[in-house]
């Protein structure tokens, strides 16, 4: 948390960006190889992981996901973006994925389908994955609680494990 606020104002800096706000990131458990449970709110909140990953992914690997989570903002959706070794990029359409959140501040599961942006490729790679977990609109002051992600390449262990969760919320 300490570091989080520096690492922002180092790439603001870096590549001379005009910001409208922070965002505030506040990661209250971190597991490595685990897990991490953050709140984030403010002005476009998200994390970044980029190549350093030992081994690469592949895309086929995070074709579902499983989020568990609380919110109570006012645009109830959340994005997935990456970069890969095809060369799709931020932004590119078949690049990244929104879904819909429950907005009533219970704690939720939501199962995020990838498999037909990204995950139906066997042996593209990933580069980087950016999560947004409060969509483009979110408002100042808005925020969501994310207890965990956890991806799968099969749709059926993914809607399996997310029954799962629900039922034990």
């Amino acid at each position: 948390n300490d570091m989080l606020p520096s690492r922002y104002s180092d790439a603001v800096q870096e590549h001379d960006l005009k910001v409208l706000g922070q965002p505030d990131i506040d990661i209250a458990e971190l597991e490595d190889n685990d897990h991490v449970t953050f709140t984030a709110e403010g002005d476009d909140p998200y994390f970044r992981f980029s190549d350093n990953y030992q081994p690469t992914p592949k895309t086929h690997d995070l074709a579902y996901a499983v989020i568990e989570y609380r919110t109570t903002a006012s645009i109830g959706a959340g994005e997935f973006f990456t970069n890969r070794k095809s060369g799709a990029h931020w932004g590119d359409p078949n690049a990244y994925v929104t879904w819909d959140y429950v907005t009533d501040g219970e704690w939720h599961t939501v199962v995020v389908d990838a498999s037909a942006v990204w995950g139906n490729d066997q042996t593209d790679e990933l580069y980087a994955f950016r999560f947004d977990p409060l969509a483009s609109g979110a408002q100042v002051g808005d925020s969501i609680d994310v207890a965990s992600i956890k991806f799968f390449g099969d749709g059926l262990y993914a809607r399996s494990y997310a029954a799962d969760r629900e039922a034990a919320i």
